[in-house]
């Protein structure tokens, strides 16, 4: 493990680039795959959906462990600018990260789920997705 970890190190900005090209696309066709097949083994609908939602979530986390083990290197020296960009973004996009903390609290609480009807004011519908906005 060390030995690959100084080979990655190692590595120019160029060739990070490509290695993390190659990487994402094929992190994302492995789990495009999982998510095609995988779900079909669960008979129930709201099992398949989260399932689903799992295994999409867990191709997004996948690919941003791969980067950040890619360019860990790199990352270290920008920790700052990162925190100053970070409480830039969090200030300017508010409504959005009240959106995604609203989508994950109506998630794990349980209070909504797929195929529930809704209403708010004299609006009716049904719970066809739960998203992070």
């Amino acid at each position: 493990m060390n030995d690959l970890y100084r080979q990655v190190v190692s590595l120019s900005f160029f060739a990070k680039g490509a290695a993390a090209t190659v990487g994402v696309l094929i992190i994302h066709a492995a789990f495009r795959v999982l998510e095609k097949t995988l779900p079909r083994r669960f008979g129930r609908a709201d099992a398949r959906y989260k399932v689903r939602k799992l295994i999409v979530f867990s191709g997004y986390f996948s690919i941003l462990l791969f980067l950040a083990f890619l360019f860990e290197d790199r990352l270290g020296r920008l920790s700052f600018a990162f925190g100053i960009a970070g409480a830039g973004v969090a200030i300017a996009l508010q409504d959005v990260l009240a959106s995604i903390a609203g989508a994950f609290s109506i998630g794990f609480s349980k209070l909504y789920a797929v195929g529930h009807r809704v209403q708010i004011g004299d609006t009716r519908g049904d719970v066809i997705d739960i998203g992070l906005l």
